[in-house]
């Protein structure tokens, strides 16, 4: 009895300071998130694929749309949408499209636990975005956010210039508050961004990819050379880490200079698959050989399987080096390219496990000529390499 009376006590006391700390409190569902979805929208297009990729319950969202024109255009319209349209020649980006979005929210709110979210009409929302943040009840929430590919883009909750990005957040309506995006800046994302995480410390950062960029753009393969170009080969390292070593421009030149559009390779150490992107992007097949095999590399093997569906061409081997090879006939393909464990031992192993399955003429080629370990396992084995890349990708032609 006298815990009993110690418990009610404490329940009152802070029942005094506005806190439920009833039993029944306890055991209540949380109050799941209502989100306000805005899109600026030039691309009327978009609008089915980006309203098929929207899983949240009816009753827990609506979407805001804001035509990039005099009227709304006369077309059949996703459910959830209240449309607008504004006319801005001072504007950029969408921004006084965005900012007419947030007035409306403003005035027609839709209770205490309400978020904004932006979502750009040249991407869709994320399939798992609503089950990671359904019940948050910070005033931001914020995620990482990767390319149309699945390769890293943007890290968490980079509140400032240049490092977040408009769909890699979401910010409770009363946090807005008269925060605006600015008309004329295309870094605007950046400057609002900043702004409002100065207005609150409940912030919920998600370590999960939970935003794409730019996942509704047309491409062509020399755009998507291009932006394999703009990766980083190890995206925890800086892009020009060790004076290039980091980027796949070298690595490119070879398949132009080397590769057929038929031929048919393996790739053994893929990490996250920026490399495996640059060299199928220049070949007819391309097995991608990984053991995926510890904590660390978790994240960069969800990473590549992101990106397999956007390249038919490659095929994920999660196996050791070793064992893979044992699965390849002699002769039956047109190159390697080596860029696993970089001590001597391990790849002069790989070289032994993979050489005689290349044809007479092919190659073997690798990353990281200026380690020496690995380059003294090449010439120790195969001879001094026929061209060297400066993202230190070596090649040696079989005879």
């Amino acid at each position: 009895m006298k815990n009993k009376s110690r418990v009610n006590n404490l329940v009152a006391a802070l029942k005094e300071r506005g806190i439920d700390a009833s039993a029944e409190s306890f055991f209540q569902k949380p109050v799941e998130a209502f989100i306000s979805i805005v899109t600026p929208c030039s691309r009327p297009k978009n609008l089915d694929a980006m309203s098929k990729s929207i899983n949240i319950p009816a009753e827990n969202y609506r979407w805001i749309v804001v035509f990039d024109a005099d009227v709304v255009p006369d077309i059949e319209l996703p459910k959830n949408v209240t449309a607008f349209a504004v006319k801005d020649k001072e504007s950029i980006s969408g921004n006084s499209q965005r900012n007419h979005a947030i007035d409306f929210i403003a005035s027609n709110p839709m209770g205490s636990n309400e978020y904004i979210l932006f979502l750009d009409d040249d991407t869709i929302m994320h399939p798992m975005l609503w089950s990671e943040v359904k019940d948050s009840n910070q005033d931001i929430v914020c995620w990482a956010q990767c390319h149309f590919d699945g390769a890293f883009r943007l890290n968490v909750g980079q509140f400032k210039l240049n490092h977040i990005d408009s769909g890699s957040f979401m910010v409770k309506r009363h946090t807005v508050g008269n925060v605006r995006w600015i008309k004329s800046r295309y870094d605007a994302d950046g400057v609002f961004a900043e702004h409002v995480s100065r207005k609150t410390s409940s912030i919920r950062r998600v370590e999960k990819f939970l935003s794409v960029y730019n996942h509704l753009r047309d491409r062509s393969r020399e755009d998507m050379i291009a932006h394999v170009l703009s990766l980083p080969r190890v995206y925890t390292l800086e892009f020009d880490y060790l004076n290039g070593n980091n980027r796949v421009d070298g690595l490119i030149e070879m398949c132009k200079k080397y590769i057929k559009n038929t031929d048919k390779g393996v790739e053994i150490g893929c990490f996250s698959g920026v490399s495996s992107r640059a060299i199928s992007l220049h070949c007819g097949q391309l097995d991608c050989v990984d053991p995926w095999a510890w904590v660390e590399v978790a994240i960069a093997e969800k990473m590549f399987d992101a990106m397999m569906p956007f390249y038919p061409n490659i095929r994920k081997v999660k196996m050791r080096s070793i064992d893979a090879a044992k699965s390849y006939p002699d002769s039956s393909l047109d190159f390697v390219y080596i860029d696993a464990d970089h001590t001597y031992h391990a790849v002069i192993e790989d070289i032994k496990a993979w050489e005689s399955k290349v044809k007479p003429g092919g190659y073997i080629a690798g990353h990281d000529a200026h380690m020496y370990e690995v380059l003294k396992a090449v010439i120790d084995t195969l001879g001094s390499p026929i061209d060297v890349f400066n993202d230190s990708s070596w090649i040696f032609r079989k005879k």
